[in-house]
């Protein structure tokens, strides 16, 4: 029987693995060149990348950057609530670290600029919110 502070370094031995294991994965799929990103992942880092170097998927017109009438059209209220939604969970409790506000933040801002860039990526920004 294993006792609790054996588990505890147990788990944390197999996170490190784990993160190192991911690490390492990552690497040799990068400088390897079995690993290639696509057109439209990086379309989605770089919005202007689809038009300069690959006109087909620039031609699709679910690719290209979301207007911001569409963009209004589907939030609506939304639009003006969100920045006040991580008004509040950013300046809410100091003194408490909350890694539900932090993630529903960083999910937020990933979710709207991905959703800007990408038509189709509007849903997530919706449901963040």
């Amino acid at each position: 029987m294993l006792h609790e502070s054996r588990i505890k370094l147990l788990g944390r031995i197999l996170m490190v693995g784990a993160i190192v294991g991911s690490f390492v994965l990552f690497l040799f799929l990068v400088f390897s060149g079995l690993s290639r990103w696509g057109g439209r992942s990086l379309s989605l880092l770089d919005p202007t990348y689809a038009s300069k170097f690959i006109p087909i998927i620039a031609s699709v017109s679910e690719h290209q950057a979301t207007t911001w009438t569409s963009y209004f059209f589907d939030l609506h209220m939304l639009m003006v609530l969100i920045p006040i939604g991580f008004f509040f969970c950013s300046y809410g409790q100091k003194e408490i670290t909350n890694y539900g506000k932090i993630f529903i933040i960083l999910y937020g801002i990933l979710a709207i600029y991905f959703s800007v860039s990408y038509t189709h990526l509007t849903l997530p920004t919706i449901c963040s919110v």
